[in-house]
């Protein structure tokens, strides 16, 4: 065997040497060896190629360097590598991975971790323990939890009984914060009455203000969340400038530009009742309202440039005469009267709604003139069936379109 490795460590090795396969003793400087020509078998597995893919480099006198990487280092137990490279003898060597600590304990500054599961029950007896052994620096801070005694374990006598622990044997500071268990001391274990007044300083109960803890622990607990500011007040009773009362009072938190007389919910609430029996002049819902004629006097002053709108009534007739009520698309339309400003002799009969699609079909969809016979055939929107018909006739000097039939 070689040596030992580290588990999962990269590492340069040097292997060899490498020897002519005739005289079995010149050295081969100039071999070139693949990564795939570097076998190697874990732990007694099958060979494969090693992980690291780097060619070996010469060194000298026949021994070349060898790159392994953390994956060609992974298993623990024998590492076997074997080359035969043409021209050369074969060669080989064997190393032992180790865990990690078991080497840097062999090799490094670690200690093997040596756990209590490796020594045998009973093992370590009252005899094998020298006086005083274990001190209060051996045992650990929050070691003896409340699990670690039974119930009734320690009892008055045990604690101050002549044999047992005399609150004399606590040492200054032995039990300190730390020294306590977190939620160790629960309700349970305080006796009912235990904390009376007596158990509080002299100071804390006290009825003056300046020197009552509790009171001045208060006060610096209502300035911290600022509710001091809510209703914090003068000696002649009104709250303090730029508190919140006074701010809601008046806009600017100047306590003294507040009026009782018409700043205060009471006056508020009296004006709203104001408003409430005031509706007399308008009377329920708006009876009180008179209509809106045509009449210009019920405009007055602002009104007095408004004048009828009678821009070109005739074309719509008296009161609407010739449309209906139009729909949200345009087809209640019933009829267009006659208006020569749309060239229009007579009055239409076509819906105005049949009236917008046609004129869509004959902007937008496919029209089909059949040159032999001059037939025009307006195709609907899915190109499937005529929605109008026609003819165009060649007239010599021009060509006419007649109308079309729908």
């Amino acid at each position: 065997m070689d040596g030992w490795l580290k588990q999962s460590t990269a590492i340069d090795l040097r292997i060899g040497p490498f020897l002519d396969e005739t005289t079995g003793k010149d050295a081969e400087t100039g071999l070139t060896v693949t990564q795939a020509e570097i076998r190697l078998s874990k732990a007694g597995g099958d060979f494969a190629q090693k992980t690291e893919s780097t060619a070996l480099v010469h060194d000298e006198l026949g021994y070349y360097i060898c790159k392994f990487d953390t994956d060609d280092t992974d298993t623990l137990g024998m590492l076997k590598l074997a080359v035969h490279e043409s021209g050369a003898l074969p060669v080989w060597h064997s190393w032992m991975v180790l865990p990690a600590n078991v080497w840097d304990s062999l090799f490094g500054a670690d200690k093997l971790q040596v756990h209590a599961d490796e020594i045998t029950a009973g093992l370590i007896t009252a005899t094998a323990l020298g006086a005083d052994c274990i001190t209060s620096a051996k045992i650990a801070d929050n070691a003896l939890a409340n699990e670690h005694f039974a119930d009734g374990a320690l009892t008055a006598t045990e604690i101050t009984g002549a044999a047992g622990c005399a609150v004399s044997s606590i040492g200054d500071n032995v039990i300190t914060a730390t020294s306590i268990n977190a939620d160790a001391i629960t309700a349970a274990k305080i006796a009912a009455g235990a904390i009376d007044n007596a158990t509080f300083a002299a100071d804390v109960g006290s009825t003056a203000y300046a020197t009552n803890i509790i009171a001045l622990a208060v006060r610096k607990a209502l300035d911290e969340i600022k509710l001091d500011h809510l209703v914090a007040v003068a000696d002649n009773d009104d709250p303090v400038n730029d508190s919140i009362v006074a701010k809601m009072a008046a806009s600017d938190g100047d306590w003294s530009g507040f009026s009782a007389a018409t700043d205060s919910l009471e006056a508020i609430r009296d004006k709203e009742t104001d408003i409430e029996t005031d509706t007399a002049e308008i009377g329920a819902l708006g009876a009180g309202l008179t209509a809106i004629t045509d009449d210009t006097s019920q405009i007055g002053a602002l009104g007095v440039g408004l004048t009828a709108i009678t821009d070109d009534t005739s074309q719509i007739g008296a009161a609407g005469v010739g449309l209906t009520e139009a729909g949200g698309d345009g087809d209640q339309f019933t009829a267009i009267p006659e208006s020569s400003s749309f060239g229009i002799a007579s009055a239409l009969t076509l819906d105005f709604g049949t009236l917008l699609e046609r004129l869509y079909q004959m902007v937008n969809n496919k029209m089909i003139v059949t040159e032999a016979s001059g037939d025009v055939a307006l195709r609907n929107l899915a190109d499937d069936a005529d929605v109008a018909t026609g003819n165009v006739q060649d007239l010599g000097a021009t060509t006419q379109r007649n109308a079309l039939t729908w």
